[in-house]
């Protein structure tokens, strides 16, 4: 314990001063390639030409997908779900997995946040002030810790500019209103300039929404058939309409600086986040409503029956806030060597917290102090063979405390070790093989402290065509995943998901074996990919129910069992006309993910369904707008204890017009619509799949100020 906390102190001080895997800076937003080292690949082309599984989303296509949330905003990537906890807490789901096994980054470091936890709390990223998120799958995530086992979610700011701003004073500025459907109220700025060498930034964005409208009950019809079926009746208190304790009121600003010479850059940000949102889900209030009842036949009075109705009301309270001030700093110095080339530092500390409220009751308290820092020296010879290492050291303190804590307080390290390398084979062909150590020990109070000695490699053979018009990947790794707090210790009610989760302190760390292939054309009329995937777990730390309940909640318990996921995602553009002033693009994707416990011989839980997407977008001078249908399949191939969910699709449609335009300056109105037809939407990789649907159908106006 002591050798832990002195690591914390030690943490803080190589955070100022380790290097860190960066973005390389474009002034050009939309066509920047992707950077070397976040993507995992050393080659100046990038992974998107040379067919790796990485989705980079610009900036455009963030505000024409913006949602309150990470998860919900990228839920309609292909192989990209939510885990939709509300429209306030969504995390992002790839390939089936989440959570511990996906880990979530702003400018490649820790958010700093709980997420991870629990699906009913928020992730600490908001696309309002973001220039690109970057989406990492396959081998490379490797390189991000064995928690980033299922991939990799990137925000991308200029908190920290890398190259010179160029300019003394510029920015943007947006406003958005919505209707009753959230009655959103939206404002958020970007500041920015450069004096001399010195580069800053100032941003912050505010955001506050009522509870949102829904087409019908609440409760799934076939929660309410079962409900039905073992003969509870409670018509009179179905929730409809209107999703109570759905509200937000989010705040957020950051200031950085940043020094640019020839030889690189160095600079720190600070951020502070302050949020609270309700948590639906508590849909009856039963045994409360029996409890009264008793009370009134006993005492007989008016004052109880007033105190039974405000309890009715504040059953659906249940209520997070949250706050958090994170320090980022990042850098690279170039160096003159012939060898080696450059080194790259950077690192993060979050101090967080976050009450869990019912009413102005205080649950559970979540506190976090949170330290990251990486290094990666980069090399390269000849122009064939480049490559590079680093170091990694990840530190948590997390204590929880309250009536409802069902984890204990904790605290973990991390350090880790890993090497990536890229030789080229021919102009067209290259091999990348990469591995990883990471050392994990977590060390809860008054129990028996737990380690981990974690391997991962992975191998890729990479292809492009001479004209950079074709490219393919095929490759193979192998990763292992410590268990976390959750999974190792829990013992108690999880009231978020109304679940009574059991841990094992005996659970092994999870081991698997993947391969996917991916092909791509990225020029011409044409354009798209296809990817497949297959990945198979030994040790597959499974969240299984037990049919039984305790203290009023569903009892379930982590177990380690075998596992396989498969699947594949495929998009595409066509240009149906294109002239130098207007351009038709039709665009289509799909997805499909099967996960089963193959020790069971049953499905997984809370599996993506097959999905698909088709739009239209149409550019004229400074007018573009679009028109897509979102079509998710209905899911049957469910686990045991778990209801289906049907089929749905859901029509948006948005409109962009530049009203003036003077040099940098520039004035855009746009407006949008989401679900059109009203469709009740169920997200089956939701704990609240029948409990909350998606918002109905609503409208979006607003302004985007550029100067």
């Amino acid at each position: 314990m002591i050798f832990l906390r002195r690591c914390k102190l030690l943490t803080l001080l190589i955070l100022l001063v380790s290097p860190h895997l960066v973005f390389a800076e474009s002034e050009d937003q939309e066509s920047k390639p992707v950077d070397l080292f976040i993507s995992g690949s050393l080659s100046p082309e990038g992974m998107v030409n040379l067919g790796k599984p990485i989705q980079v989303i610009s900036k455009k296509e963030l505000e024409r997908s913006f949602e309150p949330t990470i998860g919900e905003t990228l839920s309609s990537v292909p192989g990209v779900s939510s885990s939709y906890f509300g429209p306030s807490a969504s995390r992002p789901i790839i390939r089936g997995q989440s959570n511990s096994r996906v880990r979530v980054l702003q400018n490649g470091l820790d958010t700093g946040d709980v997420s991870a936890t629990s699906d009913d709390h928020s992730v600490i990223s908001d696309p309002l002030t973001t220039e690109r998120i970057d989406i990492l799958r396959g081998p490379s995530t490797l390189l991000y810790g064995s928690q980033a086992i299922g991939g990799v979610v990137n925000s991308v700011d200029d908190s920290i500019a890398e190259a010179p701003i160029g300019r003394e004073f510029t920015g943007s500025v947006l406003g958005q209103l919505g209707d009753s459907a959230s009655d959103e109220r939206t404002g958020a700025a970007v500041l920015k300039g450069q004096s001399g060498a010195i580069n800053w930034h100032l941003s912050g964005f505010a955001r506050e929404t009522d509870n949102i409208e829904i087409p019908g009950f609440a409760e799934s019809e076939k929660l309410r058939e079962q409900e039905s079926e073992e003969g509870e009746e409670h018509e009179e208190e179905q929730v409809r309409d209107t999703l109570p304790s759905s509200d937000s009121l989010t705040r957020s600003f950051k200031l950085g600086s940043s020094y640019v010479s020839s030889r690189g850059f160095w600079g720190v940000a600070v951020r502070r986040y302050d949020s609270e949102y309700g948590v639906p889900g508590h849909m009856h209030t039963e045994e409360h409503g029996d409890e009264h009842d008793d009370e009134h036949e006993e005492e007989g009075d008016h004052e109880d029956e007033h105190e039974h109705e405000d309890e009715l009301e504040g059953s659906h309270g249940a209520r997070i806030d949250m706050e958090q001030t994170r320090v980022e700093t990042r850098g690279e110095y170039k160096l003159k060597g012939d060898f080696f080339k450059s080194i790259k530092f950077g690192g993060t500390y979050a101090d967080y917290e976050h009450k869990e409220l019912e009413g102005d009751h205080v649950g559970t308290i979540f506190e976090r102090d949170v330290f990251e820092a990486r290094t990666f020296l980069s090399h390269s010879h000849d122009d064939v063979y480049e490559g590079g290492f680093g170091m990694q050291l990840q530190y948590q303190d997390q204590n929880i405390s309250g009536e409802e804590a069902f984890l204990p307080s904790s605290t973990d390290i991390a350090p880790a070790l890993f090497v990536l390398e890229d030789y080229a084979l021919s102009d067209d062909m290259s091999v990348e093989v990469g591995g990883r150590y990471e050392y994990s020990h977590i060390d809860p109070i008054d129990i028996s402290s737990k380690h981990f000695d974690l391997f991962s490699f992975s191998s890729g053979l990479l292809w492009h065509s001479p004209e950079k018009w074709y490219g393919a990947a095929f490759n193979l790794s192998y990763s292992e995943r410590s268990p976390n707090s959750a999974e190792l210790f829990a013992d108690g009610v999880h009231v978020a998901t109304q679940t009574y989760e059991l841990g094992d302190e005996d659970i092994q760390k999870e081991r698997s074996v993947g391969a996917e292939l991916v092909l791509s054309k990225d020029k011409g009329s044409l354009r798209g990919s296809v990817s497949t995937f297959w990945q198979r777990y030994f040790d597959y730390i499974n969240l299984a129910p037990t049919g039984d309940e305790l203290e009023g909640a569903s009892v379930y318990f982590y177990e380690n069992t075998g596992a396989e996921f498969w699947g594949f995602e495929v998009e595409s553009e066509l240009d149906l006309f294109a002239t130098g002033e207007q351009q038709f693009v039709l665009y289509t994707s799909a997805d499909f993910v099967s996960g089963r416990n193959t020790t069971a011989d049953t499905y997984l839980p809370r599996v993506t369904p097959l999905r698909g997407k088709l739009g239209l977008r149409h550019n004229y001078r400074s007018v573009s707008s679009y028109v897509e249908t979102q079509l998710v399949n209905k899911q049957d191939k469910t686990a045991p204890f778990e209801l289906p969910t049907d089929s749905y699709a859901l029509i948006n449609a948005g409109l962009n017009a530049e009203v003036f335009q003077r040099g940098y300056e520039k004035i855009e109105l746009f407006v949008k619509g989401t679900n059109l037809g009203d469709e009740e939407a169920r997200v089956h990789t939701s704990f609240l799949k029948d409990l909350a649907p998606l918002r109905g159908r609503a409208f979006f106006a607003g302004f985007r100020a550029h100067f």
